[in-house]
């Protein structure tokens, strides 16, 4: 039986395959299987599908508990449903019910027992919304009417009650069933647990989930085989970076709020005097009782006319203040996100920056362009887009760095673009004449032959990882996997042994090489040169 390779290429979209016969050398069979894209719509999709089945389960677990009480307490009747739930209700606002007509009521109301949202204080916000709903209703139950009662209304005028329009508040539900209970000869403690099922619900730190079922989404798990019980917003808060066994305070926090404050009093001055401790504890007792403090109320506290104290921060609108915006928050108020770069200016936002007070690396001055004074402005370099490689008559390589920076999106023609003149610039700077000869582009993870003077090392030594070293012979290609341009100015770029992992940097000069071509692999693996090298100025 011969033995077969199975190749798989897995991507977002698709999943492609190969198999190969490695003892015959044979290619057996590929194919690719398509399909559609995850989106964030599609999440939200499943999202909603997968909070309505919970719903509906919530729902049938409440209904089933209030029909076990009620059948306890000999109160549930199977054909419960044979009376009208509405003329029931608001027949039992006032009087008291037979046992039938208690127990259609209970079920009913514990069936549909609204919603906790708010309502809205202005409703144009969200007129088709059912924050909007709630509000309407709101104002029919504040002239004192129970909710039975307006649905009950609404049944004899247009002849239907469910619906968009019939969205109530849990509370008024709950307000609802403790006036019918006070009516009915029930103990306290039952009418207690009635109430209790009802309004009832899973608060958000729970999660899915339960102690008897278990998930490693909600607050109870498995852990190694043993049943734990975890606080779900522990576990979403991160560690602090100074005390990593701490919980980071939030952003908001008494004692984040409470440095902030003291640190903005020790840095005033009142005729030249710093604040006092007791000054410090008086302000600080005046902003725990009203919870703020203005800079007005502060002057009248400290007893201080404003040209007496200096220390002041000053905000955007050039006045005082005693809380300051950080410059990225007014950044982000008034531009939106800083975002990576991208050639169509759409990257995703940056949510987090590391500063580095060293060296920058490889920069570019543009000091000029700006009126400063004693600083200097640069250019961070942006990762190289593709290096490009000539050949003068005589057989010498030197190579163009095209970076992401300058490429760009042209409107009008659809496609990306480097600039001619800039491009032939670069050439000049680089000494590359007319008459050389453009070879290939290289992009990173490319293919890169190489071909060094007879004798020479390969440029991946493989007595490095314990092999042994081999030496070029002047005409067969040493393959690499090309990785970007290491030094511009030197003609040094860096590359990757293919079949191995290489902790060292490997840093061959295009000027010592005596031939440099572009390979690829076809889909069985099989490398070869590349001959239809054109230089791209325009592409898709």
């Amino acid at each position: 039986m011969s033995g077969y390779v199975l190749g798989l290429d897995i991507g977002i979209t698709s999943v492609g395959y190969g198999v190969i016969d490695i003892d015959n050398n044979l290619f057996v069979d590929y194919g690719v299987r398509l399909f559609k894209e995850g989106t964030a719509a599609e999440n939200e999709t499943r999202r909603t599908k997968r909070g309505s089945r919970r719903l509906k389960r919530r729902k049938s677990n409440r209904l089933n508990d209030m029909k076990n009480l009620l059948k306890e307490n000999e109160l549930y009747f199977e054909d419960y449903r044979n009376y009208n739930p509405y003329e029931v209700r608001v027949k039992g606002l006032k009087e008291k019910l037979l046992p039938e007509e208690l127990c259609t009521a209970i079920m009913h109301i514990t069936k549909s027992r609204g919603t906790t949202l708010e309502a809205l204080a202005d409703e144009s916000q969200d007129d088709e919304g059912t924050k909007a709903t709630l509000s309407k209703n709101a104002k029919e139950l504040n002239d004192g009417k129970y909710i039975c009662e307006v649905q009950l209304d609404r049944l004899n005028k247009d002849h239907k009650v469910r619906g968009t329009e019939n969205n109530f508040k849990t509370e008024d539900y709950v307000k609802e069933l403790k006036e019918i209970l006070k009516h009915q000869d029930l103990n306290e403690e039952l009418c207690d647990q009635i109430i209790e099922m009802v309004s009832r619900r899973r608060r958000y730190d729970q999660g899915p989930g339960s102690e008897k079922s278990p998930t490693p989404y909600g607050s109870y798990r498995m852990v190694d085989g043993v049943l734990k019980h975890v606080n779900l917003i522990d576990e979403m808060r991160g560690r602090c970076s100074v005390y990593p066994n701490e919980f980071r305070a939030p952003k908001q926090s008494y004692t984040a709020e409470l440095f902030n404050l003291l640190n903005d009093l020790n840095n005033l001055t009142i005729k030249g005097e710093k604040i006092t401790v007791e000054e410090k504890e008086k302000v600080v007792a005046f902003v725990n009782e009203k919870g703020n403090i203005t800079v007005k109320q502060l002057l009248k506290l400290l007893d201080a006319q404003e040209d007496e104290v200096t220390g002041f921060r000053i905000d955007k609108n050039g006045k005082y203040s005693l809380k300051e915006e950080s410059p990225l928050t007014s950044y982000y108020n008034e531009n939106g996100a800083i975002t990576k770069y991208s050639k169509k200016n759409n990257g995703p936002a940056i949510t987090s920056m590391k500063f580095y007070s060293e060296k920058l690396g490889n920069h570019l001055a543009i000091s000029s362009n700006y009126n400063t004074n004693n600083k200097k402005v640069i250019l961070k370099q942006i990762s190289p887009y593709r290096t490009d490689f000539y050949v003068s008559p005589e057989g010498k390589y030197k190579f163009v760095t095209v970076r992401y920076k300058d490429v760009f999106y042209k409107e009008t023609i659809h496609k990306f673009v480097i600039d001619k003149n800039w491009y032939h610039e670069e050439k000049i700077k680089k000494g590359i004449l007319e008459d050389w000869r453009f070879v290939c582009s290289m992009h990173r993870d490319e293919l890169i032959g190489l071909i060094k003077p007879e004798g020479k090392k390969f440029v991946y030594d493989a007595s490095i990882n314990g092999g042994q070293t081999q030496y070029h012979n002047g005409k067969h290609y040493e393959i690499l996997k090309f990785t970007a341009t290491n030094d511009d100015k030197t003609n040094i770029f860096e590359v990757k042994p293919i079949n191995t992992i290489c902790k060292k940097q490997l840093r061959p000069s295009a000027g010592s090489m005596l031939h440099i071509r572009k390979f690829a692999t076809d889909v069985l693996g099989n490398i070869y040169e590349v001959k239809d090298n054109r230089l791209k100025l325009e592409f898709d």
